[in-house]
């Protein structure tokens, strides 16, 4: 699914609705930033160069890529505040990892410095 459009479908859930939902998409070639994302410094390429687009995005982190082959959750729920959601962001990755490893993909892991399994 493009990027630009389960971005909407996301707002959209979020927006108009209460109940929780987990979102699991692949996007064609995208770069995404955050509002204080220093482009000079932190994109490597130019994303048209190489086939992606380049989208910017209201959330922290900075230059994010994803593409074809790799599976993107996106949980759509409700927390109590930032520092909540970085909890919650944990414990999801948390699940990942446990159940990949129950399907045999053992090496599956999180690396402290970076989110994301």
């Amino acid at each position: 699914m493009p990027y630009r459009e389960a971005l909407a479908l996301q707002q959209s859930l979020f927006t108009h609705g209460r109940e929780q939902h987990l979102l699991l998409l692949e996007h064609p070639h995208v770069f995404t930033y955050g509002p204080r994302t220093d482009l000079s410094v932190n994109l490597k390429v130019e994303p048209s160069s190489v086939g992606a687009e380049l989208v910017s995005v209201k959330r922290g982190g900075d230059v994010t890529y994803h593409g074809p082959g790799q599976l993107v959750g996106y949980p759509i729920v409700s927390v109590a505040n930032s520092l909540g959601a970085s909890g919650h962001v944990a414990a999801v990755q948390q699940v990942v990892v446990r159940t990949l490893h129950e399907l045999g993909l053992t090496t599956a892991g999180v690396l402290a410095e970076y989110p994301g399994v």
